[in-house]
């Protein structure tokens, strides 16, 4: 799914006026799409990779219990059978820490990757 997102999103790029204009300057194809349509196409797909760290994290319950692996989500399992509320707590705030801080490096990613916000 990322890799439908990202190719989407150079295709899109590839059609804006930008890239005609770079064709026509002599740019090779490569060079386009490395130095400038990937930009373009990256931001989709790396909010996309955030929201899959989410999702991975919500899932880890049903796929550790589904596999039989023993994980974070397994013992986040046990502690609510067990009504342990101290372990359930530093899951769910562990969970919590580490999607802010995927959030908040991706939100940094954004503006190494598209030079228009990092003015304003």
């Amino acid at each position: 799914m990322l890799g439908q997102v990202l190719r989407e999103g150079l295709e899109r790029a590839l059609e804006q006026p930008f890239a005609v204009s770079a064709r026509a300057r002599g740019i090779t194809e490569r060079a386009l799409v490395t130095r400038h349509a990937l930009r373009h196409a990256l931001l989709p797909a790396v909010t996309l990779a955030g929201w899959f760290t989410g999702a991975l994290l919500g899932g880890a319950v049903v796929t550790e219990t589904l596999f039989g692996r023993p994980g974070l989500g397994r013992v986040t399992l046990d502690a609510v059978a067990g009504k342990d509320m101290p372990v359930v707590m530093a899951v769910v705030i562990l969970s919590a820490l580490v999607y802010v801080t995927i959030s908040t490096l991706l939100d940094l990613a954004y503006r190494l990757i598209d030079p228009r916000l990092r003015s304003g």
